[in-house]
Parts: C-alpha cells; structure tokens; sequence
C-alpha cells in the first residue's frame, strides 16, 4: 500500500503485509476508512480486516474466526461505515454487517486460543502476580506461568515419575515469600512449595499418621501474615498454621461442641487487618476472629432476627479498606463490619445496587473504591457515596460469572487487576477505566394506534410524515389507545441502553426502563392536550436529557365541546331560573295563604283565650261567693256548738274549713294565674336588691320564732314589669321557706351569676327538702307538684306563674337540686332598655 504526497507528488510505500499467509488477498482491497485518530481500516477479498496505523507502523488483522462466535462473519469485506458513537459498520458479502467499537475496551480479555500462545483452559480458579510480574494461573490440572513482558506462557503439571513436580496443577490460592518462594495451594494435591530459580516443587500433604501434618489436601485459601507465619485454609478440615522450622503444621478445626473453636470447617479466606488481628471466613460457619493468646475463636453469625448480624454465613472474602472500613462480602450481599461493636452497620445486597447478592473477590482501588466480581458480573462500588456501577458481558468481561477460589488479584506493581472466571480472565487499569461520552439520540421508531402501526400516507392519514418527524399529533377522541416506540441510536451494547419516558398530563412522574421496553402504551386517554417525552442513555449510563418529544391533542366529542358544554350550561342556567322563579312564585303564594291562615287562627286563639279566661275568671269569682258562705257558717257553728260537740266532730269542722281554705287559695292562683296571661306588661327599671328587701320584710310575719340564715347578695337594676317580677320573687322565696320549715336553721341565700354578656341571671338558694333531678322538667307546669300534701302545703301553681312571668321577658326559668340536700332556682332577664 502506497499514500501519495499531493504537494510533492512522491509516494511513500507500507509492506504492511508482510508474514501474512493470506497476503495475496490484500491485492483486492475493497474499502479504505479512515477514522478519527489516522488509522486505517482495509476491506480486502478474503483476508477480513486490516487495521493499520501509519504513524507506528502496527498491523492488525480481523478475520473470520469460526470458535469465536464475535468474530468477523466473512473475510469478504466491501464497506465500512463509521456511525457518531464511534462504532465501526462493516459490510460484508455473504457475511452481513458487522459492528466494531474502535474505542479501546475497558478490560482486556484473555481466554484459551488454539495454536496460540495463552492460558491453557478457560476455567480459572486463581491468579497472582509475584514481585518480578510474572503471573501465575490455576486452571484445572494445570498452573499456567505468564510473562506479560514478552506475552510468553509456560505451564506446569503433575508428572508422577517426577516427586519435584507439582502435586496438582489445579492451583487454588497462592502465595510469595520476601525472599521469591512461591507457595501454591491445590485442589486435591495439598500445598506445594515451589523454588523459582531451580523449578522444583516441595508438596506437603496430609497424613492419618501424622497429626502435624496438614488437615486437608484441598486448600482454599492462603495468607502471609505481618509476622511471616504461613496460614492454609481446607475446602472441609479447617485452618493450618505452617511452623517453617519444623515443617509442621497447627490444626484448628471445626468443633461443634466447642464454641470457641472455629465456626466451620471449609476456610474461604484469610485476613489480617492492620491491628494484625486474624480474621477466617467460613463457607457456613460465618466470620471468626482468632485470639493468639487462648488460640480460640469468636464467631460472627447471620441472625434473621438481628438486622444487625452477617447477610449469610457463607462468608467469601475479607478486605479492609484505605479508610479503615471493614468489608465482608458473602453469599447474601456485602457487610460494612464494625469490628468494635461486632455488627454490621450496612448490607448492600441487589436491592442497594448489586448485581448478585454472591460475592466472589474484593479489590480496592487508588481512589478508595471497591470492585467486586459476583455470580453476575463485576461492579465497581463506591464507600462514599453509596453507589455501584455494574459491568457485564457486554463490556468486555471474560463472562458474567467469576469463579469462587482466588481468582482475583491486584498488582502491587501497576495496580492493574486481574479478574478470572468460567471463561477465561480479564486485566484491567480501574484508573483508566472511562464510560463513553457518546450521547445517544433518541428517537421516535414506530407510533401504533389499539396496538398497530400507523402507515405514513394514505386516506385520511393520521400520519402525513415519519413519526420521529412529526412535532404534532391531533386525533379524535375514539382514537385514544396510543403506543410510542422509541430507541437510543448508541449500538456499542444497545442492550444496555436505559429509557426514561412520561405523558406530561397523564403520567405523574417519570418511569424508567430497559432496552427489551421500549414501548410506551396507553389506553382510554381523555380528551386533552399531552405531551409525550422520552429520554435515552448509552451503555454507560451517560444520558441525553434533552431526547425527543410529541405534542398530541385528543379532541373531545361533540358532545364535550366547549361551545356544546356552553350551550348547556346555558340552557341549565335557563332551566333554574325558570325553575327558581317558579318556586319563588309558589313560595310566595304558599306564604300569603300561611300568614293568612296563621292570622285567623291567631285570631280564634285569643279570642278562645279570651273566653276560656273569662270562664275562668267568672267561674273563679262566682265559686269564692259559696265559699265564704261555707267558711262563714263554720265559724259561726264552732262559737255556737262547740261547747256540745265532742273532739270528732270538732275535728271533723277543722277538716272542713282547712279544706275551704285551700280552695279559697286555690281560686286566688287562679285568679293571679289568668290575669297574668291577660295583663298588659309595663316595663321599667327596676332595683332588684329593694324589691327583695322588700318582699322579705313583708314575709317577717311568716318567719316569726323560726332561725333563718338569710344571704341576700347585691343584686343589679333589671328592665322588667315590677310587679310581675315582685311576683316572681314571693313565689321563689315563699317556696323556699316552705321547704325549709323542717330545718332547725334554714339558710336562704339570694344573689346573681356572674355578669353574662345577654341576660341577668338571679337565683334563690335554700338548704329545704330539695327534690329528685328526674322530674326537674316537671316543676314548672301547672298542678304539678313533687311532694306530698302532708308534708308540704302548695297548689302547684306558684312555678307556673314564675314560668309564665319570667317567659313572657323573654328569659328563660330552671332548676338544680338534689332530695334532703336543697334546691337552687334560677330565672333570667334578657339585658336591655325599657
């Protein structure tokens, strides 16, 4: 290949194809690409892709490969196309387009290739990296030596003729002396140590003979403390300490009647923090912390009921972070541990952000955060804020799945990692890892109405243009079951694109899917103006905010227009006031022929009222006639008879003329009673406390020989009838004399309530008979009476007349007492002028 000087007119010539068994094929070359950075992209007739970089001269070849299902599709090649996101388009004959990232991946993957030089097997089980950069790899039944300067591989296995070989290759942990001394822990061949400048190995077993020997020939795990002392733990017989003078071993196992032995017996990992405190996880037995002194074990459980405990007992890996923090990561999520207080101070499990609650490895970073291999992909975490970022296949890791030995490792060196799994392993810088700053397009795919696609076009077309064209949607309202398809125009690993979509008036925030719901449906919309938007991120979760959007009006039926609705309401309007006026109208008859009604039986009341008062009144006056003429021949019968009439009929007279009496009283409340519902009112200012004195100086006679307390408080000027209230106060204080006549020392007391905002209250309190508060609502009626005859003088009628009185103030009159225990009588005045 030649690139010509346009200014100079010379050619400069590349043998670029040079060691190539298909170099012929270069020949025919198809496509020539250029991309941003210079390098060339050729498409040649059999011999797949050439990328070639002018500057250093680097050849590199695609080609079909058919183990390798990525790999290009046909190695005849004749087009290239490069999309904004940077991915590479190769159109091939027979083969199909092919896509090509040219970013350079995040992890470089390594996997077992035929005919090359690289790792023997796919399925890792542990990776290190000793002090000189060579890596060493266990695979099944074989340990793999890389020398990452020259990319050479060399591999050692188990050759039973030879007792300095390895005792298995399926190496599971490993570990380096200061002084380069390997030590490899194996799956069924014990632990083997191994001498880099002679090549040979030393393996150290079990033995049923020797109780110093190890306890187990399937090491899972190794540790170098601060002190040199080399620990091993076994797949099922606990923890080994290795004595390197005596080439002896110290046996901690798993003791179900011993609690302060280890919690189980398969020992996954081994840990010494920076107080050089050892801690061993189990798988089942939980964490355990070992006490040198005693040589015993405190263990950290999983508890269900205590949020505060391990996630799961089958505890992974230990690692201690450059803050200090303390992680346990196990088969139920990882565990910030505070090893002060003995508990878990958060868990962070899928829910949080993890991508499987397994954890297999734990690495650290230069700035602090964590990466975590899982059963289902490798997340980056972040202590301070809380947050994960997840990698998977698709990024370029060797699977979704990490294996469970030690197959994880950091260089102390470069920093780089090493991740390894069930298919192959990955190398990787976490300092240059970077998410693409692509910001994808989003656009509008399809637009589907009751779940099928609107063509573009047509009679009477919903859609004149491409949906994604479109700025305005109008429909009618039995068309209101709508479905939008959008996508991210990112094709790096479009399955990993995230999808954020709204109908702003319809949804009420944002809703959040991945790249297998790309359809946004929805059904029996009301009419209305919407908004549709959708946003799209790429692979790495950078996202285009901006997106896309769809205005869509839904027009109501004619029956909800706004002129419709107008015209309704109008004619409604139209209807109540017709209606109201109409009430109005009947209301005002029905109130004309209700007043006329209430006035003529107003007018027949007061006129029965008149007549059945003056009944009253002439049958009254004409009974009291007879009666002096009874009480008068009595008297004269007793100066006249007496001196010849016996006790009985002496008695007999009595009864006769107290019998007249009260009936002669009983005409008189009558008369008083009647004339109170006839007689005219004449309000004034009237001096309560005067009237009271004044009503209780005329009763002196009564209360003669008798010892009454009286209390007569202040009492206030009121506007009433004086002698309609003069009235009032006989009745109230002769009732309350009345029932205290059985008391040694009555005590009457006479005053107001406090001053009310409305009315005047007055009460008359007395120490008397006092009486049931059941039948207090009847005290106030005429007749009534709640004590007997014999004991208590009265016609029942002295209440009703105070009721009356009081009523037609417009107070109100009421009662408190209790039996033996007194009574209180209250009466109000409503405040105001005469």
């Amino acid at each position: 290949m030649a690139s010509l000087d346009r200014r100079t007119g010379r050619f400069t010539r590349y043998a670029i194809a040079t060691g190539l068994r298909d170099a012929a094929s270069l020949n025919a070359i198809k496509d020539i690409h250029e991309d941003g950075d210079g390098v060339l992209w050729l498409g040649t007739e059999g011999a797949g892709v050439m990328k070639f970089d002018p500057a250093q001269g680097h050849l590199l070849q695609y080609k079909n490969d058919a183990a390798n299902p990525h790999s290009l599709r046909n190695n005849f090649v004749s087009s290239f196309w490069a999309d904004p996101s940077g991915t590479l388009w190769v159109g091939t004959l027979g083969g199909g387009a092919n896509k090509l990232s040219t970013r350079p991946p995040k992890f470089s993957r390594y996997r077992h290739v035929l005919d090359v030089n690289s790792v023997a097997d796919n399925f890792i089980l542990s990776i290190f990296e000793d002090r000189n950069g060579i890596v060493w790899i266990g695979n099944d039944r074989t340990l793999n030596r890389w020398d990452r300067s020259t990319n050479t591989w060399r591999t050692y296995r188990n050759d039973p003729a030879d007792p300095t070989s390895i005792s298995n290759g399926s190496v599971t942990a490993t570990q380096e002396d200061p002084d380069g001394t390997l030590w490899f822990g194996t799956y069924n061949g014990g632990l083997n140590r191994f001498d880099p400048k002679t090549h040979r190995f030393k393996a150290y077993k079990t033995s049923p003979t020797a109780p110093h020997a190890l306890s187990d020939d399937i090491v899972r795990s190794l540790c170098r403390d601060s002190s040199g002392v080399l620990w091993a733990g076994g797949w099922n017989n606990g923890l080994n300490r290795f004595d390197r003078s005596t080439e002896t071993f110290r046996q901690f196992r798993h003791d179900p009647g011993n609690p302060d032995s280890l919690g189980g017996g398969s020992v996954t990992d081994i840990y010494e923090d920076r107080a050089h405190t050892l801690w061993v996880a189990t798988e089942g037995g939980g964490l355990n912390r070992f006490d040198p002194a005693t040589e015993t074990f405190k263990r950290y459980r999983s508890d269900p009921k205590d949020l505060a405990s391990l996630p799961d007992d089958a505890v992974r890996v230990l690692h201690e972070d450059q803050a200090g923090q303390f992680w346990v990561g196990t088969a139920g999520g990882l565990c910030a541990f505070d090893r002060t207080e003995s508990k878990c101070t958060s868990v962070y499990t899928q829910k949080e952000g993890l991508p499987n609650n397994t954890i297999e490895g734990i690495l650290e970073d230069t700035q602090g955060k964590l990466w975590i291999s899982t059963n289902n992909g490798l997340a980056r975490f972040n202590p301070e804020t809380k947050t994960f970022r997840n990698y998977d296949v698709l990024d370029g890791l060797q699977s979704n799945e990490f294996n469970v030995f030690t197959a994880f490792h950091k260089s102390a060196r470069t920093g780089e990692m090493y991740f390894g799994g069930i298919n192959g392993f990955n190398v990787f810088d976490p300092d240059r890892i970077e998410d693409n700053p692509f910001v994808p397009p989003v656009v509008l795919t399809d637009f589907r109405l009751f779940g099928k696609s609107v063509p573009v076009g047509g009679g009477n077309p919903v859609l004149t243009k491409n949906i994604n064209r479109t700025e305005a949607l109008k429909l009618p309202h039995f068309q209101n079951s709508l479905s939008f398809e959008f996508s991210a125009l990112s094709y790096v690993a479009p399955t990993k694109n995230r999808y954020r979509y709204r109908l702003e008036g319809f949804d009420q925030g944002w809703r959040e899917v991945g790249s297998n719901e790309r359809l946004a449906v929805y059904t029996g919309l009301p009419a209305g103006q919407y908004l549709f938007r959708v946003m799209g991120s790429n692979e790495d979760g950078v996202w285009n905010d901006q997106g896309t959007r769809l205005k869509v009006t839904i027009t109501p039926p004619w029956w909800a227009t706004w002129w419709f609705l107008c015209l309704v309401l109008a004619l409604l309007l139209g209807l109540a006031f017709s209606a109201d006026r109409l009430r109005v109208m009947r209301l005002k008859r029905y109130s004309q022929k209700l007043e006329r009604d209430v006035a003529e039986r107003t007018a027949e009341l007061a006129a029965k009222n008149k007549e059945l008062e003056a009944f009253s009144y002439s049958v009254s006056h004409d009974l009291r006639t007879p009666l002096r003429h009874i009480d008068g021949y009595l008297t004269l019968l007793k100066e006249s008879a007496a001196p010849t009439l016996d006790q009985d009929n002496l008695r007999h007279i009595e009864t006769i003329a107290s019998a007249t009496r009260r009936m002669s009283m009983l005409i008189d409340d009558l008369l008083s009673f009647s004339r109170m519902g006839r007689q005219e009112m004449s309000k004034t200012e009237v001096d309560l406390g005067a009237l009271v004195a004044e009503v209780v100086q005329e009763m002196a006679p009564e209360t003669a020989g008798r010892d009454i307390d009286w209390h007569i408080a202040e009492l206030p000027v009121v506007t009433g009838d004086r002698a309609m209230l003069r009235m009032v106060l006989v009745n109230l204080i002769s009732n309350a004399l009345k029932f205290t006549q059985k008391r040694e020392r009555a005590e009457i007391t006479i005053g107001s309530l406090p001053d009310q905002a409305a009315e005047t209250v007055v009460f008359v309190r007395d120490n008397g008979a006092g009486f049931d508060m059941r039948y207090h609502d009847k005290l106030f009626g005429v007749f009534q009476r709640l004590h007997r005859m014999e004991d208590f003088q009265g016609t029942g009628i002295g209440l009703a007349n105070v009721f009356r009185i009081v009523a037609r103030h417009g107070g109100r009159a009421w009662a408190e007492g209790a039996i033996d225990f007194g009574a209180t009588f209250y009466f109000s005045l409503p405040k105001g002028k005469a």
